[in-house]
């Protein structure tokens, strides 16, 4: 470690650590911190957005003895720690407003609104939720299906925490697609914690009967066993995608790594499948069919082949005799 990243500051770091995507365009937007419960940073994250293409870039920053400040998360056996952390533990009696991304929690700060975030869309499973058990909970999803699985995935696991949960009816917000938090003040400049108070809300009891109305309108214009079979190997997809890193290997053999556990299966094996029917069912409350697993894993097989990323696999052996 030199001299220079011995004595840079975290902003110097993400900055340099970011040089490459600077210098393409990309404009640094904020360094959030992960604190723990007393305020010690743990980790960072580098946001930076290109003004012209609109494309994000983000990556988490920890501090090694050895190395100085680097890419990287550091190791949660018991998860990653919530954002904004410090402020849930000081403060255990309002209510908490959970969004998708820093900013949106930055944005609510700002005006005396207690919020937090896991992060991306894909953190749910890796974080530590027990710091909000038995809270009042309202999630402000983004605009979007991605928002909206976001919301799905952390609601089932706040409700093994006790909490109270609402949503916020983001259809009402009129909030272009993919709007989010920051868009909503950016229209409502003058928005108090008691304008975001009474925005409209929906019980969480109320969502599964709304999404249940809808499906049956749906089917009654459409044959009845072909939407069922499509709807639900689409959540099967969905489903593994916010549990598992989908990869393939040299040989192009398709993998998931168990985002909670870390381990590694072979998408075409018995492991995999019984995992994916056994989790599926426990979270749902229902049985997946046999066709609708078999279009999911050929739909998954695709994704891990030619949308994801190509890594080494190592098989452990065992010694006979």
């Amino acid at each position: 470690m030199t001299n220079k990243t011995l004595n840079e500051t975290p902003k110097d770091a993400a900055r340099r650590l970011a040089d490459k995507s600077i210098s393409e365009g990309f404009k640094p937007e904020a360094l959030h911190d992960y604190t723990d419960e007393i305020g010690k940073t743990l980790h960072w994250r580098i946001r930076l957005k290109n003004p012209i293409t609109k494309e994000k870039w983000i990556r988490p920053m920890k501090y090694c003895n050895e190395k100085g400040y680097i890419i990287g998360e550091p190791e949660y056996p018991n998860g990653k720690p919530l954002y904004n952390l410090h402020h849930l533990t000081t403060d255990k009696n309002s209510p908490v407003i959970i969004c998708e991304g820093e900013s949106c929690v930055d944005s609510l700060k700002k005006i005396g609104i207690l919020a937090t975030t896991s992060g991306s869309a894909d953190s749910v499973l890796k974080t530590d939720w027990k710091p909000l058990a038995n809270r009042k909970i309202i999630i402000w999803p983004d605009n979007d299906e991605a928002g909206l699985r976001y919301a799905k995935v952390v609601i089932l696991e706040l409700k093994k925490l006790g909490c109270t949960v609402q949503q916020i009816d983001i259809e009402k917000l009129n909030l272009c697609p993919k709007g989010d938090v920051v868009d909503w003040l950016f229209l409502n400049p003058q928005a108090s914690a008691e304008d975001i108070a009474a925005l409209p809300i929906i019980d969480i009891a109320n969502i599964t009967i709304e999404n249940n109305q809808k499906e049956q309108q749906n089917n009654d214009n459409l044959n009845e066993d072909k939407i069922n079979k499509k709807s639900q190997a689409s959540e099967l997809v969905e489903f593994v995608k916010l549990r598992v890193k989908l990869f393939h290997d040299k040989n192009s053999d398709v993998y998931a790594k168990d985002l909670l556990t870390g381990e590694t299966r072979r998408l075409d094996g018995r492991q995999f499948k019984d995992w994916l029917v056994s989790n599926f069912y426990e979270s749902c409350l229902k049985s997946p069919r046999d066709q609708a697993v078999r279009e999911a894993f050929s739909t998954l097989s695709g994704l891990a082949r030619h949308k994801s990323e190509c890594h080494e696999v190592y098989i452990r052996v065992a010694q006979h005799g």
